[in-house]
């Protein structure tokens, strides 16, 4: 059952040494549902285990049941409310009866900020430093507007020893606004090994992540009915796990004509549809820093997204086509151009895959994560009940 344990990384009982193997609790999502806060946790604890340079456990802060629309507010507090007491529930209690040098909470802003208040209070009462890991992009706008969600996310930022970023944009609104914060801005990794691109794409355009209002699927399917028509031997593949009321309203308001919905598959399957495809399509609304982007990257796939959260950053310098957000037309030429531009389109993906080689490898913000912990871990302060190495 999602978020019903823990889900833990490396179990051993050798001894840590701060400086060199921080024990270090992840609370984040973990699958299913699959998604890139979860890949992303799965992909740390592999890399982990594969390099014994930290010990990982993860406390999941997936639900079970979650729909990806659809949800009503009512719902969403029940569910989430129960769910938030759980993990703060389990976080305590990891922190009683295990040994932990340093607490990582990811947030996603909304309502999942109480569960991230609860967790960082209860780590800082019992002396354990703190992560507080910011994963969405919204925040340089809710921060610009002042809104009710900027307020409330203030108080985890005040609460964490440590505050990570993924973009620029997140990282200029909190020093703007917020002084006094320990922050470091990390980008999300990829690995990049298993990622070589194919030769021979195939005549796909492929969509990967939850298949809703936010990531531009309206937008897509509309700017896809022009391009369908001067490319009927193309196909447009929907890679991801769709609500049934939302594929049917979809379905009302669009042709579908060479369009495929896989639903939500395994990741290998989704990265060996990546790595086939023509082009790899991204027209979300907002985004934080999405790894799946970073994956068609590495791939060499000619990516076109959508100017949220870090993309820009990503895609800087003609390593992929940017278009405004909630624009089918733009978005609609840039397809065009992707695929009747091949030697175009094979540009862009050489200078992808040389960008995620350079910046985004597995391996060199992993080494940046492990200097956090390493940090606070020796940093930390004694703590009454705990023992002489400050645990």
């Amino acid at each position: 059952m999602a978020g019903a344990e823990p889900v833990l990384g490396p179990t051993t009982d050798r001894p840590a040494t701060l400086r060199s193997a921080p024990r270090v609790l992840i609370v984040a999502p973990w699958p299913p549902p699959h998604g890139g806060i979860a890949t992303w946790s799965v992909m740390l604890r592999d890399y982990a285990l594969e390099r014994d340079s930290a010990t990982l456990e993860f406390i999941s802060t997936a639900h079970e049941g979650m729909k990806v629309s659809g949800r009503s507010f009512g719902e969403r507090v029940g569910r989430q409310g129960v769910g938030m007491f759980r993990v703060v529930r389990r976080v305590h209690h990891r922190l009683l009866s295990r040994s932990v040098d340093v607490v990582h909470v990811t947030g996603t802003g909304q309502l999942s900020i109480v569960r991230d208040v609860a967790v960082l209070l209860t780590a800082r009462l019992l002396g354990v430093p703190t992560v507080y890991h910011l994963r969405f992009g919204r925040v340089p706008d809710i921060a610009r507007r002042r809104t009710t969600e900027w307020r409330a996310l203030a108080l985890p930022l005040r609460l964490a020893t440590a505050v990570m970023v993924i973009d620029q944009g997140t990282e200029r609104a909190l020093r703007e606004r917020l002084s006094g914060l320990s922050l470091r801005r990390i980008p999300n990794p990829v690995v990049v090994d298993a990622l070589e691109s194919q030769p021979g794409a195939s005549r796909t355009v492929v969509f990967a992540g939850w298949v809703t209002p936010l990531k531009g699927v309206d937008e897509l399917l509309e700017a896809w009915e022009d391009v369908a028509r001067r490319h009927p031997d193309w196909t447009l593949e929907l890679l991801g796990p769709v609500d049934r009321d939302y594929e049917m309203e979809l379905r009302s308001r669009h042709a579908f004509a060479g369009v495929v919905m896989r639903g939500g598959v395994p990741h290998q399957e989704a990265l060996t549809a990546i790595r086939g495809a023509g082009v790899f399509v991204l027209p979300s609304h907002t985004e934080g820093f999405p790894n799946v982007i970073l994956e068609a990257m590495a791939g060499a796939r000619p990516v076109v997204a959508t100017s949220v959260g870090a993309i820009p950053e990503m895609l800087r310098e003609g390593a992929g086509l940017i278009v405004p957000p909630r624009d089918a037309t733009a978005l609609g030429e840039a397809l065009e151009s992707a695929i009747s531009q091949p030697e175009m389109s094979r540009l862009l993906g050489v200078r992808g895959r040389r960008r995620v080689l350079e910046e985004y490898s597995l391996y060199a913000v992993f080494e940046q994560y492990l200097t956090v912990w390493r940090s606070l871990a020796a940093s930390a302060s004694p703590t009454p009940g705990r023992d002489d190495r400050g645990r």
